[in-house]
């Protein structure tokens, strides 16, 4: 349900190079296609609306990933104190090198802060127009790059020193654990923050070719063989990373796509079976005794208005604009609780879309997560008057037991 080009693939005519969504049990190819390198829909509203989906989730997480990333930077500085900075030797060079090493991994603290707080910050990323993957990634890439400029090895390179072994400890050692902590790095977004895979790929990519790459550089401590089972290993982690996330991935836009069928599918039968209830009903006739059936608007006006939630729904004009904000309020919030009120952000609207105008308002056609539904809006909504809100309520408590997607 989404464009023509998303049309043609559920019809069956495959656009040449692309897969199409599958649904998470069956095999059966369905939805919009899925371009197979980036594993983006075809259909650009489809992909919008799987990328609006996954916002909340990302909003939720993200803060407490950087949070974590804040705390292992800290708990790595303090040991490293502790410790009385062990991994470089006694030299008349130690104490320069310490205080280098300690200016990076400040750097990255901080930057691991400003991650965090541009996360929890909707305008500064609508401004930069970056999405949380994207900021994932470029945090995740900052940390790499202090990972591995604040090796030991390195900075004893970049601050002029010839021989490197003269002046630290370990160095093989320092070689054995920076690979394993660019492993986690390359690990933790998949698995905690589930990283699209095109950013994971571009991840993946710069860290092997940033670490290959400040080895021929700056050299190494290893041996050419001990350094090629480094790179080796590195490589392994990060191919079966990112192959786990790519089937992760297509599984995800597979439920998706299932999901806005079932909700397009519902919709449509409900609709079907409301109409035939209507029919059966106006051509059913009148049994002898039996009171006489009331029409869809004597019905909906006859709704409860007592109720606890038909309260809720009670304008009046002559309430004052405090108390009038605090009822607009509950019903916001009974419709939260009742899953009836749609989020804006899950709603996009189609351009030349306008089914219909009337005296109240208008209707257009909208697609709601990828389904296509008809929205219906007041011609005034910047300027809804306060003596147009009880007879908004009203028309509310009606549209409150309807069905929709």
């Amino acid at each position: 349900p989404m464009s023509d080009g998303g049309r043609a693939a559920a019809d069956g005519a495959e656009p040449p190079g692309r897969a199409h969504a599958q649904g998470p049990e069956s095999g059966v190819s369905s939805g919009p296609a899925i371009k197979p390198w980036s594993l983006c829909f075809a259909d650009a509203e489809a992909e919008a609306a799987f990328v609006r989906s996954r916002k909340a989730f990302m909003r939720r997480n993200v803060s407490v990933y950087f949070a974590g990333l804040v705390a292992l930077a800290a708990m790595y500085t303090a040991f490293s104190v502790l410790s009385g900075w062990e991994m470089f030797l006694d030299s008349t060079e130690k104490e320069g090198l310490v205080m280098v090493r300690s200016l990076i991994m400040g750097g990255g603290g901080v930057l691991s802060v400003f991650y965090a707080l541009a996360a929890r910050s909707a305008s500064f990323m609508e401004s930069c127009g970056m999405s949380h993957d994207m900021l994932v990634a470029c945090a995740m890439f900052s940390l790499i790059f202090v990972l591995l400029v604040q090796h030991p090895w390195n900075i004893s390179r970049l601050c002029g020193i010839d021989d490197p072994n003269r002046v630290i400890d370990g160095g093989v050692e320092q070689d054995i654990r920076l690979v394993m902590i660019l492993d986690v790095c390359l690990a933790a977004p998949p698995l905690m923050m589930r990283l699209r895979w095109r950013y994971m790929v571009w991840l993946g990519a710069a860290c092997f070719l940033l670490y290959v790459g400040l080895t021929f550089a700056l050299g190494t401590a290893s041996s050419v063989g001990r350094w090629t089972t480094n790179v080796l290993y590195l490589f392994g982690v990060c191919s079966m990373s990112l192959v786990g996330r790519r089937n992760i991935e297509r599984y995800e836009r597979g439920s998706f796509v299932q999901v806005v069928q079932e909700r397009t599918m519902r919709a449509e039968a409900e609709h079907q079976l409301s109409a035939i209830t209507n029919r059966d009903a106006a051509v059913r006739p009148q049994q002898k005794g039996e009171p006489e059936q009331a029409s869809s608007g004597q019905s909906a006006a006859s709704l409860p208005l007592s109720t606890s939630t038909g309260e809720v729904f009670n304008i009046s004009d002559a309430l004052s604009p405090e108390d009038m904000g605090r009822q607009l309020e509950g019903i916001v919030d009974l419709g939260l609780q009742e899953h009836w009120l749609v989020r804006t952000e899950d709603l996009q609207l189609i351009p030349d879309g306008i089914v219909g105008v009337g005296g109240f308002g208008f209707v257009v056609r909208a697609k709601l997560l990828g389904a296509e539904v008809v929205l219906k809006a007041p011609l005034a909504m910047g300027s809804l008057h306060a003596k147009r809100l009880p007879s908004l309520a009203s028309e509310l408590r009606v549209l409150r037991r309807l069905r929709h997607p």
